[in-house]
């Protein structure tokens, strides 16, 4: 199915783009602010406002079979898309008749609780009644929504949480992780005891894969169901980042939860992620690991954010003065004598900042061993000239840029350990995701072997629909299973018969609007010798006028039916569909010979020695045609047909009727003994020429509607 992803993204849109193209889904973005792409993503980004005048075009000519349009996902009223959500109105009005019109099968929108005002209980069946701001928007799109789609197009309103997933920055836990690492408060809109819920982004698009697949419509909410609070999520969050500051509103009002009453039960939905067990997790791939709490680290991490890069030149110059002021402490002690503190001086600012600021502290006791000589009243150039007294001042300068040479050393290997050591763990992750999509490949391929569509539980399905002995029923249940396992809404089903080169369209998809009721196949030689040959017809050259795929339903060597697949994408013209369509039309085969052999061997369907219908067969054929005609996949025109001559035998009425209709057309008595003849495919605006016919056949016609035949 192609999936169409627009509205208002961020970067947190990917995670779900990952579970759709792993459900075997195409899907396309349509936003600005979120490329570039993940790496091995498959997916189609159009990155453009979903204002610009091009985006309609992107709509038009993508052929999408499906819209979810993202309107509102986080439920912290920070008005970060507060007027981007008032211009996204027109947006979504726009996408809505476009896509109507466009062919779309399906449109979602995701809104969030917000719409909902604090005295209301959050069901799905209730009326939002919003308080504030960003909920009088949010309904004005849910009513935009309702308001603006046409019956052709079905939609799917749908209720979230606060969205998450890790490694994205626009969720409720990515903004407390920045406001930790700025040293900002983190703002929330309510009370410690504010209500609060969160669902990941995967979960979400799971319950939209399985949607899809089960063509659900109307409100639905989607929670993961704890009963947590502002208070306790933030005590949470705080085990992981301690040093978070938290400002909760003074606003005694609190919003509700949402609920909901079957979402779970109506498609198999649970969800897999809980977001306390993932902290870990998310804070990581966000880029910040677990704090630890450790006073020294607090202090050296506030100090680094106050000075800067002048810290080691601050320490620099602090140890000096106290290496001085120790020297002169201990002056007059004998036994601190013989102690060189500047050669500690030294060796510390060595190993602690490297060779350049050992150098330095090297060259600044140098000064200081020079200060001391001269203050115990001896000459500088005695320092100098007696080579024995350079002792100290080589010991001074060897020994910073030996240990600061050591220190760069050790930081050098260190750095290259912690690349490796990031190298290793990117390659770890690449290997457990890999892991992850093989299970989940696993997962995905034991459950097409249950009951996927071309799998043997589809078969049996799909024998069961086709368990029928009305030909026109078996008509109808052929073109929804079509419609479902070729994923094709262009099926045209048609009858033939020997004596007419004409085949007479019986039931199509509601898509086909300007399709021609009949094709005549000696206009179409090579479709012609194909379906002689009882083979399936692939339009290979591209012939104009020619369905794509097009296979016979034979009896006895003969073309009975043909089933054609008009408009069949690019990437499903591959030899798998071709066989998946030889498989279904061969049970489709098989149930049409059953359904016809049941017809002409039975005598309670036709009156004696007639092909008119009986009753109760008539009123059978009338209901199927009925329901094909609610479901606008054919037409039919019902006429009352009474003789211009009297007393004629029901055989003579049967030859009369039977110069007038077509083949396809179909004959009938009912209990108060008035024939009726069924024409499918005929409207009112053909009645003229079949009125003609029958008047050349000695025979009166009415229309006739249903309801008076049900009298």
């Amino acid at each position: 199915m192609k999936i169409l992803l627009t509205g208002i993204l961020t970067p947190m849109v990917w995670g779900m783009v990952d579970r759709l193209s792993r459900e075997g889904h195409q899907v396309s973005l349509l936003g600005r602010g979120i490329s570039p792409a993940p790496p091995q993503m498959k997916a189609v980004l159009h990155d453009i406002r979903p204002s610009h005048p091009d985006a309609l075009q992107v709509l038009e000519s993508g052929r999408f079979n499906a819209i979810i349009f993202f309107y509102a996902y986080q439920c912290e009223d920070d008005l970060a898309f507060g007027s981007v959500q008032g211009s996204m109105l027109d947006v979504l009005f726009q996408f809505s008749h476009t896509a109507s019109s466009s062919g779309v099968e399906k449109f979602i929108l995701i809104t969030d609780l917000r719409v909902f005002s604090s005295g209301q209980t959050g069901d799905e069946e209730e009326t939002p009644i919003p308080d504030t701001q960003t909920g009088i928007l949010i309904k004005a799109a849910e009513d935009c929504l309702r308001f603006t789609a046409s019956e052709k197009m079905e939609r799917l309103l749908v209720r979230v949480p606060s969205l998450y997933a890790p490694g994205t920055e626009d969720s409720f836990f990515s903004r407390a992780l920045k406001c930790s690492q700025n040293d900002l408060t983190f703002q929330l809109s309510g009370p410690p005891e504010t209500p609060c819920d969160f669902l990941h982004v995967d979960d979400l698009s799971l319950f939209l894969t399985l949607a899809l697949g089960k063509r659900i419509s109307g409100i639905t909410h989607l929670y993961y169901g704890e009963d947590f609070t502002y208070g306790e999520a933030v005590s949470r969050i705080q085990e992981y980042l301690p040093s978070l500051k938290v400002s909760y509103a003074e606003n005694p009002i609190l919003r509700p939860r949402l609920r909901s009453q079957d979402t779970k039960a109506g498609v198999n939905w649970i969800p897999r992620h809980r977001w306390i067990s993932e902290l870990e997790d998310i804070f990581t791939r966000t880029g910040l690991k677990k704090e630890k709490r450790n006073f020294f680290v607090w202090v050296r991490t506030y100090l680094r954010r106050l000075f800067g890069k002048s810290i080691p030149w601050i320490e620099l110059i602090l140890f000096a003065v106290i290496t001085e002021s120790l020297l002169r402490m201990t002056n007059t002690n004998a036994m601190f004598r013989f102690v060189d503190y500047w050669l500690f001086y030294v060796i510390l600012m060595g190993t602690l900042h490297g060779a350049p600021f050992g150098t330095t502290a090297g060259v600044i006791a140098c000064i200081g061993y020079a200060v001391s000589w001269r203050e115990d009243g001896r000459d500088l150039y005695l320092l100098l000239y007696n080579m024995d007294n350079w002792l100290p001042l080589l010991m001074y300068l060897l020994s910073g840029g030996l240990f600061g040479y050591l220190h760069d050393r050790t930081l050098e290997t260190m750095t290259a350990i912690r690349i490796e050591k990031e190298q290793r763990d990117e390659e770890a992750e690449f290997i457990e995701t890999m892991l992850k999509r093989v299970d989940a490949d696993r997962n995905s391929l034991q459950e097409q072997v249950v009951r996927y569509r071309d799998s043997y539980g589809r078969i049996y399905a799909i024998t069961q629909e086709l368990d029928t002995l009305q030909p026109e029923q078996v008509f109808l249940s052929t073109l929804g299973v079509l419609e479902d396992v070729m994923q094709n809404k262009s099926v045209a089903l048609y009858s033939c018969s020997s004596s007419s080169s004409f085949a007479r369209m019986v039931v199509h998809s509601r898509a086909l609007i300007n399709l021609p009721k009949s094709i005549d196949l000696e206009k179409m030689p090579h479709l012609r010798e194909a379906i002689n040959r009882g083979e399936m017809f692939v339009n290979k050259h591209l012939i104009p006028g020619y369905p794509t795929f097009c296979t016979p339903i034979m009896q006895n060597d003969h073309p009975i039916a043909i089933i054609a697949l008009w408009e069949v994408p690019f990437e499903q013209q591959t030899l798998y569909h071709q066989n998946l369509l030889n498989v279904v039309s061969g049970l489709v085969q098989s149930a049409m010979i059953r359904a016809l052999y049941y017809f002409d061997t039975n005598q309670d369907i036709y009156l004696s020695d007639t092909h008119i219908m009986s009753a109760k067969a008539f009123r059978s054929t009338l209901t199927v045609y009925s329901k094909m005609r609610r479901q606008r996949a054919s037409s039919y025109l019902l006429l009352s047909i009474s003789s211009t001559t009297e007393n004629l035998s029901i055989q003579e009425l049967d030859q009369r009727i039977g110069r007038a209709i077509r083949s396809t057309d179909i004959a009938g008595q009912l209990e108060n003994g008035s024939i009726y003849v069924m024409l499918p495919q005929a409207t009112v605006d053909n009645f003229p020429q079949i009125e003609k016919r029958f008047l050349s056949a000695g025979l009166e016609c009415t229309i006739t509607s249903l309801e008076l035949v049900n009298v």
